[in-house]
This record gives C-alpha cells, structure tokens and sequence, in this order.
C-alpha cells in the first residue's frame, strides 16, 4: 500500500479548500485548521481529517524507519502483512473517510 497516495485526496481536499477561501497556509494539518475555523468543514470532519493524516504518516514514517535500519532506500510504499489487525481496520475506516471527502466536493462543486 502506498501511503502517499492514500493521502493524496485528502491533501488535494485541503489544497482545494485553502485555495477556494484564499488562504497562505501550506502545511495540511494548519490548512485543516484554517479551513475548519473558517467553516468549510465541521469539528468531527476536522478531526477525523488530521487523525487520518497523522495516522496514515506515522505508519509511513515507522516503515521508512525500519526501512533505513535494514540499510534500505526508504520509500511510502507499506507492507500491509505487517500491520495489525485493528491497524488495517482503521485504514479501511480511513478509506470510508476519504469517502465522505470526495461526496463534499461532488455536493459543493458538482457541475449543472
């Protein structure tokens, strides 16, 4: 599985936000943030955004490490045989989120 591109509808959802309300931020967890202070998003969409980016990052991160411990080019890309149980469930809960992401911008920006 690569994380990286798990992440990417949620990371082009935030871009696309930031960009819609004019706002400086680059970094996702702050354009998360702004976007929610400002309205576009609710407080439970908010959290489960920053939990998913986090989640999905740290298990990047932990792969990667592992990675260069075994001397190895780190990459995104994990080993889902490795994970646990409640690890791939909360992935595919995750999947379910970024669901909800693309039925938002289908219901704000469809076209007609």
């Amino acid at each position: 599985m690569n994380v990286k591109n798990i992440l990417l509808p949620v990371i082009s959802f935030l871009r696309l936000y930031t960009l819609k309300n004019q706002f400086d931020a680059t970094n996702s967890l702050d354009r998360a943030k702004i976007i929610y202070e400002c309205g576009e998003i609710n407080k439970s969409l908010y959290e489960e955004i920053v939990f998913s980016y986090n989640y999905l990052m740290n298990i990047r991160l932990r792969f990667q490490a592992a990675d260069v411990l075994a001397n190895k080019e780190p990459g995104n890309v994990v080993d889902l045989n490795r994970l646990t149980n409640i690890e791939v469930e909360t992935i595919k809960k995750i999947f379910a989120q970024i669901g909800a992401l693309r039925s938002k911008l289908g219901l704000d920006y469809k076209s007609g």
